[in-house]
């Protein structure tokens, strides 16, 4: 089962931030994996490559900066998910780490290559972890874990060996009822630092030499926080931070200084009771959007961009009852950004196929599981034709592509039973 996800790359002239080619390798889609360096380039000889076309890189011109983008491994989703999808253990094929709310730890099963996975090992965090983001937190080109814990105002780190193992937690204070988290390097020193949202606003933990973190300094965001992302959305190459407001029914967008200090929020309205959220250019103008997903209006929001760090009043596309993660990635192929979500209510997924413009056509539902929770693209058949992959707490539903933005019918995994529902 190799890891294939959409990397969504924006392009601006005159910056000079540290490029996300030459990573480690696997790579994800749209990326090679280089045979004489076995690093990631975009294009390349070919090994290890994902779709052919890519949409986000087909036209591209050669990297300067980017703005947005995954490391390779990771797939591309919204943030605030209980189950992520990622190569830890280098291998090549997409394992499942859960955060496991009701046990105070995160699981880690490997991936046997076939949509089958392996016993997990479990890893303890602080309390009640609500979610959690793979990323290379130290700069080891090792993939680690982020779990903020929704009780005893803390956000845990693990660390990665680069072969599924972790070492033991180390927990940073953040505030209560923290819930995501995001990866970025936010003041240009070449240390990732972290983003976590939680009651009171967001806390910035800037990354130090040897993986530690500062203290926190806390942003106040509207009310509720829960979903967190960051990426640079008014073309400085100085990273910005979005927040989704549940209480609110807003999205706050902080525009930040790179020297990891940000101004103050600008709040954008959103659906009912937002949740998630992807930062993607889904208009193609070079210009980075936002995808927001609703629990209580049945609609995925998008906020197309000015480029300038303003967005533009929301579109409403329906999907189905209490929408919870979303990804972003062209299905089809024909180079057009298109959007997928898991509603929980209905125990469906729901395929809205882009248009290339920031519009998309009418939804088509796929059954899953009981209660869905996440969802990501992997290529579970080698057949390099995006499937998805839907993870429902004890199960994860694989649904095989046809290439065509449709999807076969699903087949049901166990992974067991320790992530609750929250």
């Amino acid at each position: 089962m190799k890891l294939i996800g959409l990397v969504i790359v924006m392009l601006s002239a005159g910056c000079n931030l540290i490029p996300i080619d030459n990573l480690p390798c696997p790579c994800v889609f749209g990326w090679t994996c280089s045979a004489s360096t076995h690093r990631c380039v975009p294009g390349g000889d070919g090994s290890d490559a994902g779709l052919p076309g890519d949409a986000a890189l087909a036209d591209a011109p050669p990297l300067s900066c980017s703005q947005l983008g995954f490391p390779p491994g990771v797939l591309p989703t919204s943030g605030t998910e209980p189950v992520a999808l990622a190569d830890v253990d280098g291998d090549g094929d997409a394992d499942v780490v859960m955060a496991n709310y009701g046990f105070d730890t995160v699981t880690v099963k490997a991936g046997n290559g076939d949509a089958t996975f392996a016993t997990g090992i479990d890893y303890p965090t602080g309390r009640a972890p609500y979610s959690v983001t793979v990323a290379d937190v130290n700069g080891d080109g090792k993939l680690d874990l982020v779990a903020p814990n929704n009780i005893g105002s803390m956000v845990s780190v693990l660390t990665g060996n680069g072969h599924g193992g972790f070492a033991g937690k180390v927990d940073y204070p953040v505030e209560w009822d923290a819930d995501s988290s995001a990866v970025k390097d936010l003041n240009g020193d070449g240390q990732p630092d972290l983003v976590v949202a939680h009651a009171l606003g967001v806390s910035v933990l800037l990354g130090q030499r040897g993986g530690t973190f500062a203290a926190k300094v806390n942003y106040p965001a509207g009310s509720g926080p829960v979903s967190v992302a960051a990426a640079d959305v008014n073309g400085d190459c100085k990273p910005d931070v979005m927040v989704i407001n549940y209480s609110s029914s807003t999205v706050s967008v902080l525009i930040g200084n790179g020297d990891g200090t940000f101004r103050a929020k600008v709040d954008y309205p959103t659906g009912l009771t937002p949740y998630s959220i992807v930062v993607a250019d889904v208009n193609d103008d070079g210009k980075p959007d936002l995808v927001v997903s609703n629990l209580n209006d049945s609609a995925v929001n998008v906020l197309l961009g000015n480029g300038d760090g303003t967005f533009r009043t929301k579109l409403d596309f329906p999907v189905g009852p209490w929408t919870l993660a979303l990804a972003v990635v062209d299905v089809n192929g024909d180079h057009k950004l298109d959007v997928m979500v898991v509603n929980q209510d209905a125990n469906t997924l729901s395929v809205l196929l882009g248009n290339g413009d920031g519009t998309f056509r009418a939804k088509v539902d796929y059954a899953t599981d009981e209660k869905p929770l996440s969802i990501a693209a992997i290529d579970v058949t080698g057949d390099h034709r995006p499937d998805l992959v839907v993870s429902n707490g004890i199960t994860i539903s694989v649904l095989v592509g046809n290439g065509d933005g449709t999807f076969q019918t699903r087949v049901d995994r166990p992974i067991g039973s320790k992530t609750a529902l929250r």
